[in-house]
């Protein structure tokens, strides 16, 4: 951390008549701190088991006071109206329970426009610098300072960056996922030294797109879909400059004994919804061949997806499969089959001894079925799919 930045986070001291001063990073370090930790619920000083002093980077949050909260509160309900109250309970914990992590994010899918950043500024200004807004290219990227002292983060548009979804989903299991609120995540900076802190941030992603994240399947997204169009420019004028501190009060005073952090809400019917449009073009390809077919070779399915895309690996493509409802069969060959010719149209090497082969069927369907589907249609030469399938028995 610089030292500009160590000098931000420092209150302003009191010496008498003189002009007030900030109070040096270095001359901090030297007489009395001797690191900076983030510790949530801890005072400025804290003595740790090792017996060494440290500054708590941690500040009490705002309070607000009771105001008029009805224009925000109406926006939030006008375009996640099924989500809303865990969308309010969400954030009003955040604030109430600054020691405890909520083990799953928000994932807030909306068109252009409608506000979704604006439904934050309460937040960024009662929680100051542990509200965190990033760009989602930062997720992928080997340095993650962007946590240090992070409270709430909020990714914006995951779409915009070169991960497949797939590999964006994985890179925020680490920080989704905690065992307990002791766990500690590894803060790798660009610059100083690695630390590491516990795992308290809570998550918010948003988004133009439902395809900018696979969640299918991923226990940790709370989705929240919302097709409504964006309003006129004179509301969004009123809405930024609505009151944050009522807002901020009416959170820290919402009754959240029923709130439990550690488990996903009932799933709404945006998650499907996005679930859905997610499914892209690749996916709904590989999911007509296999309701077609029922069983292909593993060798088809490549080949159909690198017509879609020629850099897609072969981790991704099982991703693919899964996702339009089918699987893949790994198996050693049946015993006594005789197939001479079914194995180079199915992995595009010739048959070996013992060799194992891999099939993609319908996920309901047992190998043995999918064997003999396969060996249909190779002797009768009948309705074959057309990516490689030229041989005969």
């Amino acid at each position: 951390m610089s030292v500009d930045a160590f000098n931000s986070m420092m209150p302003m001291v009191d010496i008498g008549d003189e002009k007030p001063k900030f109070v040096s990073a270095h001359k901090a370090n030297r007489n009395k701190y001797t690191d900076l930790e983030w510790l949530p619920g801890q005072g400025l000083d804290v003595i740790t088991e090792d017996g060494i002093k440290v500054m708590n980077m941690h500040k009490p949050y705002k309070q607000g006071r009771n105001g008029d909260v009805s224009l925000w509160v109406n926006h939030v309900k006008h375009y996640y109206p099924e989500e809303s109250e865990i969308i309010f309970d969400f954030l009003a914990y955040t604030l109430q329970f600054p020691t405890i992590k909520i083990n799953y994010c928000l994932f807030m899918v909306g068109k252009q426009g409608i506000g979704k950043n604006q439904m934050f500024n309460p937040m960024q200004w009662a929680l100051n610098h542990e509200f965190k807004p990033i760009d989602a290219s930062n997720i992928s990227s080997n340095y993650n300072d962007y946590l240090l002292g992070t409270k709430l983060l909020v990714i914006d548009e995951p779409r915009n960056t070169n991960d497949s979804r797939w590999h964006m989903a994985e890179s925020l299991k680490t920080l989704l996922a905690t065992a307990n609120d002791e766990q500690e995540i590894l803060i790798n900076p660009k610059y100083g030294k690695q630390r590491f802190q516990r795992n308290l941030t809570n998550t918010i992603i948003l988004s133009n797109h439902a395809d900018s994240i696979r969640i299918n399947n991923e226990r940790r997204f709370f989705a929240c879909y919302s097709d409504a169009p964006a309003q006129h420019a004179e509301y969004y004028q009123k809405l930024a400059n609505c009151d944050y501190a009522a807002i901020v009060y009416w959170l820290r005073c919402r009754d959240l004994n029923y709130f439990n952090p550690k488990q996903l809400p009932t799933v709404t019917s945006s998650r499907e919804r996005i679930e859905n449009e997610a499914r892209t073009e690749l996916v709904e390809d590989v999911a007509d061949f296999l309701q077609k077919y029922r069983a292909v070779g593993f060798k088809q399915v490549v080949e159909l997806a690198k017509s879609h895309s020629k850099a897609i690996g072969e981790a991704s493509i099982k991703r693919v499969i899964e996702e339009a409802g089918g699987k893949v069969e790994p198996r050693t060959k049946p015993s006594g089959a005789r197939i001479t010719r079914i194995c180079p149209v199915i992995e595009g090497e010739p048959e070996k001894s013992g060799s194992r082969i891999k099939l993609v069927c319908l996920s309901k369907i047992p190998f043995n079925e999918a064997w003999n589907i396969l060996r249909t249609y190779v002797q009768e030469n009948k309705d074959l799919p057309t990516f490689g399938w030229n041989e005969t028995f």
